[in-house]
């Protein structure tokens, strides 16, 4: 017989036993789909943590001073109680050691803090509505600062319009000087030149050295540690850290240090040498935070749950297997006299084998292609669920074929090797 020939035969017996070949392709297709759904759901989180991780924010750590509790002190032969808590503080001195710093693989260190100011007398334009305070009819204007050294400027990707940016020694004497944001700069001064220009805020006189824009992209909406998100750059203003209503003995302190990585670095190798770094310097009360390390846990903790609920849909595969494989038995038994009479008329046993292979194969590819549709279906409805794009990828196709392909072939193969070895005198006998 031709290939064609046993594809014909195949179909036909499909077809005339379609109750049976639906529930077998019926329950392919539900293993398969539900194992297709779940590997697509892990690539997907996969590759969402993936892309936190590598972003800006990602890449950030933060180094933080905490409290430091001392108790009971039980040494003999006096013992002493008490308790009292010592703040460990991170200063200037502090940031710029850590520039400093042998760490491979470091891009920028920064310090930054975000205030918020309102602030009267500027002009009234109503283009520019969204810095309006509920009072806004007064000309107030709700403004936020960025207190930073000059490194925000290259974390934050500004680009320089006009005039020039401020520097480490701006931030170490207090200048009273400021970097407006395009739009914030229009608020201010309209159409003209911003530069040089005094600017009168509530904490003080401040200098207009320069004006900075940030492409930022309407379809993408970055977060930037120790900012915020990226759409909002342009109506910033951007203040030396220790201008910000300091006095002239106050001590440097800052409230956190950020530390980023660069683009392909091995962020937990990175880590640790900077957890190595803080602990030298640091033994108490200075600690280190970062998205990379709560994503990391998540993205762990969602991939072993993603592993269990793999096994529990291999599980269910199996048991759906198992009765695919009593139906094609059952479908082995009912043309038990037919198989005689071919195996009388003619027929090898290598042609019967391969009849009731090919017929198993067949339901698994039928199986195969409506499993694919349960599982695209699925991740469309999982991704308007967890609002993050989900598709069937070629590895997840592979996977799902191949998982058909070994059913089809296990389970059909009992059953086309008892076929096989069907005796035709005795099948000619049966009613």
């Amino acid at each position: 017989m031709s290939i064609l020939d046993v594809i014909f035969w195949v179909l036909r017996q499909i077809r005339q036993r379609l109750l049976e070949s639906i529930l077998i392709i019926l329950g392919i297709a539900l293993g398969v789909g539900a194992i297709c759904n779940v590997l697509g759901l892990i690539e997907g989180f996969n590759k969402q943590a993936s892309d936190i991780i590598n972003s800006i924010n990602g890449r950030t750590f933060q180094i933080v001073p905490s409290q430091i509790e001392f108790k009971s002190d039980e040494s003999t032969p006096l013992k002493r109680f008490y308790s009292e808590k010592e703040v460990v503080n991170l200063t200037f001195d502090d940031y710029l050691e850590f520039k400093k710093a042998n760490l491979e693989g470091i891009k920028y260190v920064w310090i930054s803090r975000m205030v918020r100011e309102i602030s009267g007398g500027m002009q009234d334009r109503s283009d520019l509505k969204a810095f309006k305070t509920q009072s806004g009819d007064r000309g107030e204007y709700d403004i936020e600062f960025c207190l930073a050294t000059p490194e925000i400027f290259a974390v934050a990707d500004l680009n320089l319009l006009k005039g020039d940016i401020f520097r480490d020694f701006d931030v170490i004497n207090k200048n009273k000087v400021v970097v407006l944001g395009d739009e914030l700069a229009k608020l201010y001064f309209g159409e003209q030149n911003p530069v040089g220009q005094e600017l009168w805020l509530r904490f003080g006189k401040f200098k207009v050295i320069g004006v900075v824009h940030k492409d930022v992209d309407v379809k993408k909406r970055d977060y930037i540690t120790g900012i915020g998100a990226s759409d909002k750059l342009n109506k910033i203003a951007y203040i030396p850290y220790f201008s910000y209503k300091f006095d002239a003995d106050e001590n440097l302190l800052v409230e956190c240090i950020y530390i980023m990585a660069d683009e392909g670095v091995d962020l937990n190798k990175f880590y640790n040498n900077l957890k190595n770094i803080v602990r030298y310097r640091y033994p108490n009360g200075i600690g280190i935070h970062g998205r990379y390390l709560y994503q990391n846990k998540i993205k762990n903790s969602f991939i072993n749950i993603g592993k269990l609920i793999v096994i529990f849909s291999c599980a269910v595969l199996l048991i759906a297997s198992i009765n695919i494989l009593n139906l094609m038995m059952a479908r082995v038994l009912r043309r038990y006299k037919h198989i005689g009479i071919s195996a009388a008329l003619g027929a090898s046993r290598k042609d019967i084998f391969i009849l009731f292979l090919v017929e198993a194969i067949i339901l698994g590819v039928f199986g195969n292609l409506l499993g694919m549709a349960i599982a695209f279906g699925g991740l469309k409805l999982l991704s308007q669920l967890v609002n993050y794009p989900l598709s069937l990828t070629l590895f997840t196709w592979v996977v799902g074929s191949g998982i058909t392909l070994l059913i089809s072939l296990i389970f059909g193969l009992y059953p086309a090797i008892q076929a096989s070895q069907v005796c035709p005198v005795d099948a000619l006998r049966v009613d």
